[in-house]
C-alpha cells in the first residue's frame, strides 16, 4: 500500500484532484518521481551570519572612496597581512596580522580592492576604489538568513573553462545578479551561490548542459521521467498547482520545479521523448519568453509525429501522445547525449532541414579536404566528433554539437562548416557517421601503417620543394622511427666514404 503519510504536494493535489480511478498507482509514480528528485538534489543552504560585518581586503592599488552606508560595519585591512581566512560565505574569520599579534575579524562578506582577484573562492566582490558601486549587491545579500548551493557546474562540459580563447559566454552574459564571474586566471567561471537568485537564465542558456540547477539536475530529471511510466507530464512551481482551476486529464503527473525558466530545448525534449509528446504547463502566456521559444523549436521539432508535443492546461484541450515513449534508458547519459539518443530511438526520419530561431541546437558539414589530423575530436568537449583510429575515419553526431566553433578555429584546412540553428531530421543528424576516412599510408622503409594517405600528400606538397635530395625526400615518406635512422645512415655513409673506408 502507498504510503500518505509523507506525501509531497504534487501528491496531495494530485489525490484530490487527479480523474483517475487508480489512485494507488497514480501516487505510486508520483511519489516515485519525487523520490528520485529528491535523491539527485545537491542542494544545501547555510546560516548567514554577522550579516553587516564587511572585510576590505585593499592591496593598495586604488585609493578607497565612497561608502557602504551606516548600515554596515566596515574593517578595511592590508591583504600583505592576512594570515588565512576561515569559514565561508555568510560567515568568514579573516585573520591579520597586527605588530606581534593575530587579530579575528569576522565577516559575512568579503570585498577585494584591486585587481585579479585572487579571493573569489572566497566569493569576494572586486571593487577598483568606490565602495559605494557594490552596496546594492552586498545589500541585496542581507534580505537572506542562509546561502544557498542553488547551481551545479561541470568544468568537463564547459565551453568556456581551460580554454585560451573561450567560445561560449552565454551564461556569464545571462546572470544579472553577480553569481558568475569569469576567473580569467584559472580560466574557469566561478559560481558564487551568495548572489544566487535561482532565476534559472543561466541554465536555460547553457548549450552543453554544464550548469544545472542544484535541486533539478540532468540526472534528477531523467530519473524522474524514467519513472513516469510514459504518463503525460504537467510542469508546474506548487504556486501555480495552488491557483490552477482547470481540470487534469487522466495518466498525468507532475513535475516540480522552482521556476520556468530552467527549461531550455535540450530539457523539453527529454520531457516529450519520455512522455511520448504529452507535456503541458500550466499557462503557456505566462512563461518566460525564453521558455516560450525554447517550447516553439521543440514542437517544430516533432511537429512531423502529428500534434504539437507541449501544450497547457488553461486551454482545456488535451492533445493525442505524439509517439510510444521512448523505452531506451537515458540513465548516466549527458543532457545532450541524452537527447540525441533519444531522437536516434524514435527512427522516424524525414529528411527535412530548417532553421529554429535562438536555438540550442546546430549543425556540421566536413567535406573532403579534411586530412583527419583529428584536432577537431581533440578540442571538442562535446564529444560530437570522435576519432576511429582503427578504421582510420572521423565520425560526427551534430546533435551533440553545442555551436562553440572550436573545431572550425582549430582546423588548418577549413574543411568544417558550422551552422547555427539549423536542425536535420536525418538519421546522421542524431547518431555518429564517419564523415571523413582515408588509406592507410605505410612507412616505405618499415611497411608500418603511421599515417593516412591525404595527410601524407599534404606534408609532401609542402615540403618536397624544399628537399635538396633524395634520401630527404623519402624521409617525407617514413614513420617517425624510420626519419631519424634514414638520416643518420646517410651522414655515415658520407663520412665513411670522404676518410677511406
Amino acid at each position: 500500500m502507498t504510503d500518505y503519510s509523507a506525501m509531497t504536494y504534487a501528491c496531495m493535489y494530485l489525490l484530490e484532484n487527479s480523474p483517475d480511478t487508480n489512485k494507488e498507482k497514480l501516487i505510486r509514480i508520483q511519489q516515485s518521481m519525487d523520490d528520485a528528485l529528491f535523491d539527485n538534489a545537491l542542494d544545501f543552504s547555510y546560516p548567514l551570519k554577522s550579516k553587516h560585518d564587511i572585510v576590505v581586503l585593499n592591496d593598495g592599488t586604488y585609493s578607497l572612496i565612497g561608502s557602504l552606508g551606516e548600515a554596515f560595519n566596515v574593517k578595511v585591512v592590508d591583504t600583505a597581512k592576512v594570515v588565512r581566512i576561515e569559514g565561508r560565505a555568510g560567515d568568514y574569520h579573516v585573520h591579520v596580522r597586527h605588530d606581534n599579534e593575530i587579530i579575528k575579524y569576522p565577516a559575512s562578506s568579503l570585498v577585494y580592492c584591486g585587481n585579479n582577484n585572487t579571493w573569489l573562492k572566497y566569493d569576494a566582490i572586486e571593487v577598483h576604489g568606490n565602495l559605494s558601486r557594490i552596496a546594492p549587491q552586498l545589500s541585496a545579500r542581507t534580505t537572506k538568513d542562509t546561502f544557498v548551493k542553488t547551481l551545479l557546474f561541470n568544468e568537463g562540459q564547459c565551453d568556456y573553462a581551460s580554454k585560451d580563447s573561450p567560445a561560449c559566454r552565454a551564461c556569464l552574459d545571462s546572470c544579472e545578479y553577480f553569481a558568475l564571474v569569469e576567473d580569467i586566471t584559472a580560466k574557469t567561471i566561478h559560481l558564487r551561490m551568495s548572489d544566487c537568485t535561482e532565476c534559472g537564465a543561466c541554465v536555460s542558456v547553457c548549450p552543453s548542459g554544464a550548469i544545472q540547477n542544484s535541486r533539478l539536475s540532468v540526472s534528477g530529471l531523467i530519473s524522474a521521467l524514467e519513472n513516469a511510466e510514459g504518463y503525460g507530464v504537467l510542469i508546474a512551481t506548487d504556486a501555480d498547482l495552488m491557483k490552477l482551476t482547470s481540470p487534469l486529464y487522466h495518466e498525468m503527473v507532475i513535475l516540480s520545479v522552482p521556476n520556468y525558466s530552467l527549461f531550455n530545448e535540450l530539457y523539453l525534449s527529454l520531457l516529450v521523448l519520455k512522455s511520448g509528446g504529452e507535456v503541458y504547463f500550466p499557462d503557456m502566456t505566462t512563461l518566460p519568453v525564453s521558455t516560450q521559444v525554447a517550447i516553439c523549436n521543440v514542437n517544430r521539432i516533432f511537429e512531423r509525429f502529428g500534434a504539437n508535443a507541449i501544450g497547457d492546461i488553461v486551454s482545456e484541450s488535451r492533445h493525442s501522445k505524439c509517439f510510444t515513449p521512448i523505452a531506451r534508458r537515458l540513465d548516466n547519459l549527458p543532457l545532450r547525449m541524452a537527447v540525441s539518443e533519444g531522437l536516434g530511438s524514435l527512427k522516424a526520419y524525414s529528411n527535412n532541414t530548417y532553421t529554429l530561431q535562438n536555438s540550442l541546437f546546430s549543425d556540421l558539414h566536413v567535406d573532403d579536404k579534411c586530412t583527419l589530423c583529428m584536432g577537431c575530436a581533440y578540442v571538442c568537449k562535446s564529444g560530437a566528433f570522435q576519432a576511429q583510429p582503427e578504421n582510420k575515419a572521423l565520425t560526427l553526431n551534430p546533435a551533440l554539437c553545442t555551436g562553440c566553433g572550436h573545431c572550425e578555429k582549430v582546423c588548418p584546412e577549413h574543411s568544417i562548416t558550422l551552422t547555427p540553428g539549423r536542425f536535420r531530421e536525418e538519421e546522421t543528424y542524431v547518431t555518429f557517421s564517419a564523415v571523413a576516412k582515408d588509406e592507410v599510408y605505410c612507412c616505405v622503409e618499415c611497411g608500418k601503417p603511421f599515417a593516412t594517405k591525404k595527410a601524407i600528400a599534404k606534408v609532401a606538397g609542402m615540403f618536397a620543394s624544399l628537399m635538396w635530395d633524395d634520401v630527404k625526400t623519402r624521409t617525407l615518406y617514413c614513420c617517425a622511427d624510420c626519419k631519424p635512422k634514414l638520416m643518420l645512415k646517410e651522414h655515415f655513409d658520407k663520412v665513411t666514404s670522404k676518410e677511406g673506408y
